[in-house]
């Protein structure tokens, strides 16, 4: 993550989009950087984040692959009962190809967000936008949680 001094602020050079966050879904992590864009001395400096886990559960390019892993988890289930050792064979089979194709859509969705990050921060008018905020200095406010803006803009551009 990239720090900004006290000196950085009083100077007006604050970062548009926090520099190599680490943002992870699902026990997986994946770097996200974006270009430094400078702020105006004066300016109001407005902190936003948004929560990975919460826009992914509601990614609409999920939707899909999470359905079938259900359903393949409750065949599964069944056969296992069943006693059916060539059907679970088979499903098993279905589930590490499943689980491929969900690594794909993991990758996609940190794209779409990559993407979604400068003009949702924009809108918003927030010069920094991070994954986890652990302090912000009194002066900064607080941070503005833009999980539903991301969430509606990488499912506009997943339609």
């Amino acid at each position: 993550m990239m720090r900004v001094s006290k000196a950085q602020f009083a100077g007006g050079v604050v970062v548009g989009v926090v520099g190599a966050s680490l943002i992870g879904v699902g026990g997986m992590a994946f770097a996200q950087t974006q270009r430094a864009q400078p702020v105006e001395r004066d300016a109001q400096v407005r902190v936003g984040t948004y929560t990975p886990q919460t826009a992914f559960s509601q990614y609409r390019g999920a939707d899909a692959i999470n359905e079938r892993a259900e359903r393949l988890q409750i065949e599964m289930q069944e056969a296992q009962q069943g006693g059916d050792q060539q059907r679970m064979m088979e499903l098993q089979s279905e589930m590490q190809q499943l689980q491929m194709a969900q690594q794909q859509i993991v990758e996609r969705f940190f794209a779409e967000v990559e993407r979604a990050v400068p003009e949702v921060a924009r809108e918003a008018g927030v010069s920094v936008f991070a994954v986890e905020i652990v302090y912000t200095a009194a002066e900064l406010g607080e941070p503005m949680d833009l999980t539903p803006q991301v969430v509606e803009r990488i499912n506009k551009n997943a339609d």
